[in-house]
């Protein structure tokens, strides 16, 4: 489903159509269902893939400088705490990481 939303509204080569409208279709039911009723209103009327990714990207995940230094601050203070699992620590730590790849902040050797 994600290459669908990965298509910006394209039609891919290797489906006709009328596979493509079906598949978008089923793609925003999906995401609708997983939607929290607080913003369903404003993604409520999108009927492309694509632009109700954009629209969700845009109220969960903004690309703004201060959400890119929380996120750093966030990696900087990160501490292993003995009240967790190496697991669940480490997976604190892959979600920061992911989130910044998210947001294209490329992470050099230093930090």
């Amino acid at each position: 489903m994600y290459d669908v939303i990965k298509l910006k509204g394209n039609k891919p080569n290797k489906i006709g159509a009328k596979e493509c409208k079906k598949l978008n279709t089923k793609v925003v039911g999906t995401i609708r269902q997983w939607v929290d009723g607080t913003v369903f209103h404003q993604v409520a009327n999108e009927i492309d893939t694509h632009n109700l990714w954009t629209k969700l990207e845009a109220l969960y995940q903004p690309k703004t400088t201060q959400n890119k230094a929380f996120l750093i601050r966030r990696l900087v203070k990160l501490t292993l705490t003995s009240k967790h699992t190496i697991a669940e620590n480490l997976s604190d730590f892959q979600d920061i990481v992911n989130q910044l790849s998210t947001l294209e902040l490329v992470l050099g050797e230093e930090l």
